[in-house]
């Protein structure tokens, strides 16, 4: 029987112990294949030592073997998974620079959530000295590719002028890339820039539909930004009742603001909740500008 031969044959028995439950006999099968060198193999051998089957759970040999499997198999999302390891700490002790060159190592075929690492890691100065230009690099890397959080960040550098020239057209652009993906913090960043004229002419009603889109998604401040604009009818006809209906959720949130302006709303039509409102306000300690106006109003109203 030929080398190959054998070698299928014996792959078919592993994979046939492991689809009847018997691990043990599966690992040891898949540890016998491994040392041939099939990255395949070596990653399920990393899988069964990472989940504990066949064996106790054993991370720091599962990730023997996933680096084994890397090295011999060249595929960038085993990589990103050995990256992963050492940036937790699963299994080992926790090592940054390891981790970077796993996920530079990744990113350099083009995985794009080890592009976005990458710009995470030098952004920060994690396992290496900060370097925003190569931040701001490897995150519109992974930002071309689709990657809807390197884009928001593409989009905070460019505002910013993070490492790069303040551009606003290109920071609203990366903005809406990753709100069409349906990313809340985009959504909202959009609809600042809009509110604002930032990279674009004033749209309040554009405005508004980027801050509702992050707001029914239960993002508090997109929450407060809707309440404001309907109580004062920026890109809409005014409206106390649409007003109330997103400020309320945004307070329920604890958004000290938003506290105050439902009582203001509420304490001609509904002096308990009104009270109710500022109450929590004046208990907060979020904002102590905020809490010192509730605890005032309070005392005087009340």
């Amino acid at each position: 029987m030929s080398t190959e031969a054998s070698f299928d044959q014996r792959l078919q028995e592993g994979t046939a112990a492991y689809q009847a439950g018997d691990y043990a006999t599966a690992l040891s099968i898949f540890e016998e294949l491994g040392e041939k060198n099939a990255p395949n193999v070596m990653f399920a051998c990393s899988q069964m030592y990472y989940n504990g089957q066949g064996t106790d759970v054993d991370k720091a040999r599962a990730l023997w073997w996933m680096e084994r499997a890397a090295e011999v198999g060249g595929d960038p999302e085993i990589m990103f998974f050995c990256g992963q390891m050492y940036d937790d700490g699963d299994g080992v002790p926790v090592d940054k620079a390891r981790a970077l060159q796993w996920y530079e190592r990744s990113a350099r075929y083009g995985y794009p959530q080890a592009q976005f690492f990458c710009g995470v890691m030098y952004n920060g100065g994690e396992g290496t000295a900060v370097d925003k230009h190569k931040a701001i690099a490897w995150y519109e890397q992974a930002a071309q590719q689709g990657h809807y959080v390197a884009q928001f960040n593409c989009g905070i550098m460019y505002e910013n002028g993070d490492s790069v020239p303040v551009d606003e057209e290109r920071a609203l652009m990366w903005y809406e890339k990753s709100a069409r993906q349906g990313y809340a913090k985009a959504q909202f960043n959009c609809g600042g820039m809009y509110n604002n004229g930032k990279g674009t002419p004033v749209d309040k009603a554009r405005a508004l539909q980027w801050y509702e889109a992050a707001a029914k998604q239960n993002f508090a401040p997109a929450q407060l930004q809707c309440g404001v604009m309907h109580l004062n009818g920026w890109g809409t006809p005014q409206d106390n009742h649409q007003a109330l209906m997103w400020l309320e959720q945004a307070a329920q949130q604890g958004v000290p603001q938003a506290m105050i302006l439902c009582g203001e709303l509420y304490y001609p039509i509904d002096r308990d909740r009104s009270r109710m409102w500022y109450k929590y306000a004046a208990q907060q300690t979020v904002d102590e500008e905020v809490q010192t106006h509730a605890s005032l109003t309070l005392m005087r109203y009340f």
